[in-house]
């Protein structure tokens, strides 16, 4: 029952249970949070980083996984 309570009080003031601090500020940290949570979604994926990163270097992708020590593929597998 507090609980509810507490939790319609903190929708009237733009607060979150979670987090205490005032409605701006709790507002600004689920800003941030929202950010976070939309560059991890967006973040491509290992294969897809892998294929952009061989096309850019000029190597081809079974080389970028090689153990070649060439300098030109260590520094393509060092962006990655």
């Amino acid at each position: 029952m507090l609980s509810a309570l507490i939790f319609k009080l903190s929708a009237l003031i733009g607060g979150d249970e979670r987090i205490l601090g005032s409605g701006d500020f709790v507002a600004r940290v689920l800003e941030k949070t929202n950010e976070l949570e939309e560059r991890r979604i967006n973040k491509p994926s290992l294969e897809e980083l892998l294929r952009k990163v061989s096309a850019d270097m000029g190597i081809k992708l079974n080389e970028l996984m090689s153990v070649s020590r060439r300098n030109q593929i260590s520094m393509a597998r060092a962006i990655v």
